[in-house]
């Protein structure tokens, strides 16, 4: 399980890393690509980043492309690293780290793992799981 959790850990510190270095090189137009998510609510099927503003944070790429704005990293990291990886790190009964007892997986440990400062507003995930039966036990 100590594997699994250093594997789990190291996947969603390298998609984070992955996502720093794009939001860094924000200019780079194909880049920043990678990060665009379509919505399919509308028939256009337009491309969209997400910005840190106060305003509006969802901008169209092109839009984007023509006035860039710093992106918000702590909405990519929760939305596309975290968000990815709890739900399935949490259906495993990783137990508690020898010595420690502290548990060898949390949503906070992979938050504070990929870079993101506060998490306390993730509790709410962590409740939706409580339920689950872990589909891999001692």
């Amino acid at each position: 399980k100590k594997i699994l959790c250093k594997a789990f850990m190291g996947l969603a510190r390298d998609a984070a890393n992955t996502m720093k270095d794009i939001i860094n090189e924000s200019e780079n137009a194909s880049l920043v690509g990678n990060l665009a998510f379509v919505d399919k609510s509308n028939e256009q099927n337009v491309a969209y980043v997400t910005a840190e503003s106060v305003d509006v944070n969802k901008l169209a790429l092109e839009d984007y492309m023509n006035k860039p704005q710093p992106l918000d990293l702590d909405w990519y990291l929760v939305h596309q690293v975290i968000l990815a990886v709890h739900p399935l790190a949490s259906l495993i009964d990783w137990g508690s780290s020898a010595g420690t007892g502290n548990p060898l997986y949390s949503i906070h440990k992979t938050s504070t793992y990929v870079g993101l400062e506060d998490s306390s507003y993730l509790n709410f995930y962590t409740l939706k799981d409580k339920d689950w039966h872990p589909l891999l036990c001692d």
